[in-house]
């Protein structure tokens, strides 16, 4: 969140100085044999842990490209986002100190008291009926896209797929570090050959033993699932001997990153979760076939044989559930499990259950 001038002892940006809160333990009031620490959020710039979220939304959109500041004449993207806490106080704080005008949608039962903080920061509100609840600032804020009064807009809540995934894994990581971890970015460009990997091996291990059951009985199988094992009686021996040689070595790479690191998270999948119907969802403006978005990203722990364990961390602004995935070293499941239990005693999400249709 910004770079330090480490120099001059100096910030770049008030927001280069969100999540620099300290850890203090606490030994008064806790006598156990685990070290406690409190880490004092209280120490960000609005006093509050949300200050992460509004500035990571923002720089993610920056990052992609989505929004820009002003200049040379070309006004700055208009951030349009609907809100009813905390959430949009942090976007207000992050946009004023970068410079954004902000629209923020919200139902009108908000207090004035919030709404004062809002305005203070330089938002613009947009009440809705309270009637109408959260959906109804939502679809207040879609119909406003469009019409930004300063050219361009953008918004971290409506935005499908990718979007949406990358903002409530974003969150799911600040979780993290306010429970005390340290959480970096790691790169595995081997990572992209998985599917081809995956799809060599588990096609040809199905054809040699469903192969003559599916030539015998092959109308007895679902044909999704015929298809996927006839296409094993077409991978050569020397595919597969590649296939497993490359599995060697993506393993070799994920236990090099976990060499130097307790785990690996990542989203479960590219997008919120698809409709039972759907037979293709679109990422990033290409539609694709449901069970290859489902397989995208859980594959490499499969290839690899590592555990990894899938938590929910949220809804898409149409209600549908959103999660991440935590992975770590072979046989070490119960670190991988220890991770996925302090997140979900940090969270309610996985209590919670979609809205009905």
């Amino acid at each position: 969140m910004g770079q330090l001038l480490q120099n001059a002892g100096l910030s770049s940006s008030i927001t280069a100085t969100i999540g620099r809160t300290p850890l203090v333990k606490i030994s008064r009031f806790i006598q156990a044999p685990a070290k406690v620490c409190a880490k004092l959020e209280l120490l960000n710039p609005l006093f509050s842990v949300k200050d992460r979220i509004g500035a990571s939304m923002i720089e993610a959109g920056e990052k992609e490209g989505k929004i820009t500041p002003a200049a040379g004449g070309t006004p700055s993207t208009t951030i349009i986002e609907p809100t009813s806490g905390n959430t949009g106080i942090s976007l207000a704080f992050g946009g004023a100190a970068k410079g954004y005008k902000l629209i923020l949608t919200m139902p009108e039962s908000m207090s004035m008291e919030r709404r004062a903080v809002l305005k203070h920061l330089g938002a613009s509100l947009v009440l809705t009926p309270a009637a109408d609840g959260m959906p109804g600032a939502v679809a207040r804020a879609e119909q406003l896209a469009p019409n930004a009064p300063n050219g361009p807009s953008w918004s971290a809540r409506i935005l499908a797929g990718k979007g949406q995934v990358e903002a409530a894994f974003r969150k799911a990581m600040a979780v993290f570090e306010d429970l005390g971890a340290s959480v970096e970015e790691v790169s595995v460009p081997e990572v992209e050959w998985t599917a081809v990997v995956s799809a060599a091996i588990t096609t040809a291990e199905a054809a040699a033993v469903h192969g003559d059951r599916v030539v015998a009985e092959g109308e007895r199988f679902d044909p999704a699932v015929r298809r996927r094992i006839e296409t094993g009686f077409f991978v050569s021996a020397p595919a597969y001997v590649r296939a497993q040689r490359a599995r060697v070595l993506l393993t070799r790479r994920m236990t090099e990153v976990l060499d130097r690191v307790d785990l690996i998270a990542m989203p479960t999948v590219p997008m919120p979760a698809p409709l039972r119907e759907a037979e293709s969802v679109a990422i990033g403006g290409v539609e694709t076939p449901v069970r290859e978005a489902l397989l995208r990203i859980t594959r490499i722990f499969n290839v690899t044989r590592m555990p990894a364990v899938s938590v929910p961390c949220g809804f898409s602004a149409d209600g549908l559930p959103l999660a991440f995935q935590i992975g770590g070293r072979a046989f070490d499941d119960a670190q991988v499990l220890r991770a996925a239990h302090a997140y979900q005693g940090a969270t309610d999400w996985h209590t919670r259950r979609p809205p009905e249709p």
